[in-house]
């Protein structure tokens, strides 16, 4: 490989890691807060309660199928790293294209059902542990777009031909 590709495999990789690391912090950092009505105080739900625990409330409420994102970021991240082939890079792409687009849409949800009753609780505030987990998308996606700009294709090689003068 060239030296241009390996440099562009390293800045992918940089790039990765990066949306990687802020997924991961997320995890750690308050996502949000739901209005339970207990004495008017709010409770707050941190990024990892939503990640160990967020599949329980599946059948709940249709906004707890932003749970689903989670497997499928790690899904086109795995993908986009392992490069099999363009049809993979494809479907990584449409992946975190999803879980950019439905992660998004979480900021117009009303309701989720945080506890293990099934109760609805009004959400209230968004936290930076809900935009980290956002951004961490946005930043693999860009990372998958940067490839295409560059006229690069999955498996490293340039899709343009240089013309001779």
């Amino acid at each position: 490989m060239s030296k241009r590709g390996d440099a562009w495999e390293r800045v992918k990789l940089i790039i990765a890691l990066l949306s990687l690391t802020l997924y991961i912090y997320s995890c750690f950092c308050p996502a949000f807060e739901v209005v339970t009505n207990e004495l008017y105080e709010n409770r707050i739900i941190h990024g990892y309660a939503c990640f160990l625990f967020g599949w329980l409330g599946l059948p709940c409420s249709i906004w707890n199928l932003v749970w689903c994102l989670n497997p499928i970021y790690l899904l086109s991240m795995i993908s986009f790293l392992l490069r099999k082939g363009k049809r993979s890079q494809n479907i990584a792409m449409s992946m975190c294209g999803c879980t950019v687009v439905v992660g998004l849409s979480f900021y117009f949800c009303d309701h989720v059902c945080v506890d293990e009753s099934g109760s609805k609780y009004e959400l209230g505030k968004l936290f930076i542990g809900y935009y980290l987990w956002v951004l961490s998308f946005l930043i693999l996606l860009s990372d998958m777009l940067l490839l295409l700009i560059y006229n690069r294709d999955v498996t490293g090689h340039l899709c343009h031909k240089s013309k001779k003068i």
